[in-house]
């Protein structure tokens, strides 16, 4: 029994999400085994080459927590806003220059935004 290459499955969820219309679109995880054709566990390498082939077709394949993936064309980006470390990262910038980056510091400022913003941790 043959099975789809992650290239044609790339490729076949491209079609998909081009042919929604969307700008953005969502895919489940059991559409992906679907056109797939696996039941069971989904190899890294199988993965790994899956996202590599869709980025290739300008498409960006995101997993998602509740398992899945979000798509968003690669084009959405473009016009995106530039963050600059030097804006952004001005208190840790020389310390990073350093290759010294505190970890513990970073965390504790975004589990503290994410909480600001009544997301919880599971």
């Amino acid at each position: 029994m043959p099975y789809p290459t992650p290239a044609a499955v790339a490729l076949a969820i491209a079609i998909m999400f081009k042919r929604s219309g969307k700008s953005r679109a969502r895919i489940t995880e059991k559409t992906f085994r679907l056109i797939a054709k696996r039941r069971f566990r989904l190899h890294e390498s199988f993965m790994s080459n899956f996202r590599s082939g869709i980025e290739d077709l300008d498409v960006i394949a995101i997993p998602l927590d509740r398992r899945g993936f979000g798509l968003i064309p690669r084009s959405a980006l473009e016009g995106a806003p530039l963050i600059k470390a030097a804006d952004l990262l001005e208190r840790e910038l020389p310390n990073i220059k350093k290759g010294q980056i505190d970890e513990a510091a970073l965390w504790s400022e975004l589990d503290s935004e994410e909480t600001e913003d009544g997301e919880t941790e599971d």
